[in-house]
């Protein structure tokens, strides 16, 4: 009798393991992740690719996200690929989203998102997506982004003609039918959610310790370190002697001096002039009071104009370089640091 009962337990044990095991199958979740990108090559200045949010399946009319990141080395300048819709094969482009930045092991990554949607059935590819760059010597280049494909289904019947789907449509209505539980994700999310709000409280506060660190060693550099103004001023001396105009070299010029201009902010008003794209600049700085309408006026107009040389291929004139070459200097005088020379 007693070895009846041991089999009889040692069954109910069993058949509980199993259970527990199927269980834990169901609610994770086995969808492909989307895939990662290579990582970078030693020395590659750019790269650039897509990345499709969300798993699907995607339904006619629904929302559609998708990422464009671009990657790449400190000084290197680029611009964003124009979406045609030859290049989205049907589907239209319905908002973009603010750029975003961040660094990452000495190399920055910015994340454009744009939303998409399709309002019919089928395959579709984003592809065709070129990205222009140049770096602070000059020297350009242009990127192929990769080919992104996507799959949109209807909620319509399959295999039904037009006049079919039409007739279907005067028919007494039926009750809703609705989509499928996915009671596989609600394990996974608990647990996700869980981990990462420890995650982020240890992440905060590591943070906080190394801004603390960072600002007091920046606290302490701003004491010792040369007025911005003399700074910008060495380095526009330097441009001068280079004879960049003379010699015809205005791209490499416009783009020094735009960079004096923007280093000298930097370090003049502790502003981020650097990491940002001329259209981000300009939106920050009509955000600041430090420099008045007028100065704002005349640096936004000498910062779209020197785009034009390095990007659009603008042939300038040499006079129009030396005024430059003034204005920026101006710009430096009147809002210099006043530097108190008493011992």
């Amino acid at each position: 009798m007693n070895d009846i009962r041991t089999k009889h337990l040692f069954k109910q044990i069993y058949t509980i393991l199993i259970t527990i095991a199927l269980l834990f199958c169901l609610l994770t979740p086995v969808d492909r992740l989307a895939a990662q990108p290579e990582e970078p090559v030693a020395g590659e200045p750019l790269r650039a690719w897509l990345e499709l949010k969300g798993d699907g399946p995607f339904y006619v009319g629904d929302p559609i996200s998708v990422n464009l990141i671009v990657e790449g080395l400190p000084g290197i300048e680029y611009l964003l690929p124009e979406l045609t819709p030859e290049q989205l094969s049907g589907l239209e482009l319905t908002n973009k989203g603010k750029l975003r930045q961040k660094t990452e092991q000495e190399r920055w990554k910015h994340t454009v998102s744009y939303g998409f949607v399709g309002w019919q059935a089928g395959e579709y590819k984003i592809s065709g997506l070129t990205v222009s760059y140049h770096d602070g010597s000059g020297k350009e280049g242009t990127i192929t982004v990769g080919d992104l494909q996507l799959k949109i289904v209807s909620v319509l019947p399959a295999n039904l003609s037009e006049a079919e789907l039409l007739a279907d449509g005067l028919k007494n209505p039926k009750q809703p039918v609705g989509l499928p539980p996915r009671y596989r994700y609600i394990g996974a999310f608990l647990g996700m959610t869980g981990l990462v709000g420890l995650v982020y409280l240890l992440l905060k506060r590591l943070g906080k310790s190394y801004r603390n660190r960072v600002a007091a060693k920046e606290e302490q550099a701003v004491k010792t370190l040369e007025p911005a103004h003399l700074i910008a001023f060495d380095k526009l001396d330097q441009l001068r002697r280079e004879q960049l105009l003379e010699t015809g070299k205005y791209k490499i010029f416009y783009d020094r001096l735009s960079e004096i201009a923007r280093e000298y902010l930097e370090n003049r008003f502790r502003f981020r002039a650097l990491e940002m794209t001329t259209e981000e600049f300009l939106m920050s700085l009509g955000r600041m009071d430090f420099l008045e309408p007028a100065q704002q006026n005349i640096l936004a107009e000498f910062l779209q104009y020197s785009d034009l040389v390095k990007f659009a291929k603008h042939q300038p004139l040499k006079d129009e370089g030396e005024k430059a070459l003034t204005m920026v200097h101006g710009l430096i005088e009147e809002t210099k640091e006043e530097v108190n020379n008493d011992i």
